[in-house]
């Protein structure tokens, strides 16, 4: 079934925007433009993730509604994104730890506005073809929980599963183009971790797509502050990508039917020299040792970019949301050599 999926090509996160919590600008970046989207699309993307955050942004039970203001809000980025070409993955972001507790004890509370939630959006966008993709959850977890990015526990695992359950069956139920739309659900985390991945039960469907995501090593991709922290990609680093892989080719064996596809990677810009030069041609190099793993197994990917550059917690930052323009083209060069289409 991956080769359903295979041919998607890559894809970018329009990161800590609409899953700013506190509003679009909330996090420093500017409001989305059609311009925004375009640069994406010229410069070769086929996908566009748009994570949001609903947060704020519905009332209360027992309806749940969603601000018109901001259902029409994710709309309009969604219409530039399809009208630019790109297939869009809509979801939701940041809830786990203000409202989406995925704890089994806490469902009764948290199912009612999850199921009511995905209504209405299911609603909006009844009427989308295939382009248009939901993903029900992004990293459900406990924040601060029991081995929280591995696995976490078991009774975390089932409230995953359960509400992983509730999203494919509620979009299903809602009519129009969403009886066959690709929906996306993720393990425990969306980590790629045995204990997550084995306990993942999948829905009876067969337009599912199995999503994690993957900041392996992270000495490397991530936080160029930490202690431990590399800016350059060598052997031990792909070896760790290897031990990751090999749990991707695991589950496949498992599941061989279901399609994976990692919704979020990257490594963070660091400076690498003593003229303030920056890693990419490291981080280059760590694209092409990621993705010609995915390509090999038919995955596509989609790059986590926040638009964070020099500022910010983490520099993910590819392209400039107000310049237009791309910091690394080099990295860039190095994702659209996997570029399937």
């Amino acid at each position: 079934m991956q080769e359903q999926i295979a041919n998607w090509g890559i894809g970018i996160n329009l990161g800590n925007s609409l899953d700013a919590i506190g509003g679009e600008t909330a996090w420093g970046n500017p409001p989305v433009t059609r311009e925004m989207i375009h640069m994406y699309a010229a410069a070769g993307f086929d996908m566009l993730r748009v994570p949001t955050t609903w947060a704020g942004h519905f009332s209360d039970a027992p309806d749940y509604p969603v601000n018109p203001a901001w259902m029409n809000r994710v709309q309009q980025v969604v219409d530039w994104a399809l009208e630019e070409g790109l297939r869009v993955i809509l979801n939701t972001h940041h809830e786990q730890n203000l409202w989406l507790r995925t704890e089994l004890k806490a469902l009764r509370n948290v199912l009612p506005a999850f199921v009511a939630l995905w209504k209405q959006v299911a609603a909006r966008f009844a009427g989308y073809d295939d382009m248009l993709v939901f993903q029900g959850l992004n990293e459900p977890r406990v924040e601060g929980g029991a081995e929280e990015w591995n696995g976490a526990t078991p009774d975390v695992r089932a409230a995953v599963n359960a509400l992983n359950a509730a999203f494919v069956d509620v979009i299903r139920e809602s009519g129009g183009q969403n009886a066959r739309r690709w929906l996306c659900i993720p393990p425990v985390g969306a980590q790629i971790t045995a204990p997550g991945l084995k306990d993942m039960i999948i829905p009876e469907d067969n337009r599912l797509i199995v999503t994690v995501h993957s900041y392996k090593p992270e000495r490397f991709v991530l936080d160029h502050h930490a202690v431990g922290s590399v800016s350059v990609f060598g052997p031990d680093e792909e070896a760790e990508l290897d031990s990751a892989f090999a749990l991707l080719k695991d589950f496949r064996h498992a599941h061989p039917t279901v399609p994976l596809m990692i919704t979020e990677h990257g490594a963070v810009s660091k400076v690498s020299g003593p003229q303030g030069q920056r890693n990419d041609m490291d981080r280059a190099k760590f694209e092409h040792a990621f993705l010609s793993r995915a390509s090999a197994m038919g995955i596509p990917c989609v790059y986590w970019d926040n638009n964070y550059y020099s500022a910010g917690d983490e520099w993910f930052g590819l392209f400039d949301r107000v310049t237009l323009q791309c910091h690394s083209p080099r990295v860039l060069e190095a994702m659209l050599a996997y570029r399937t289409k």
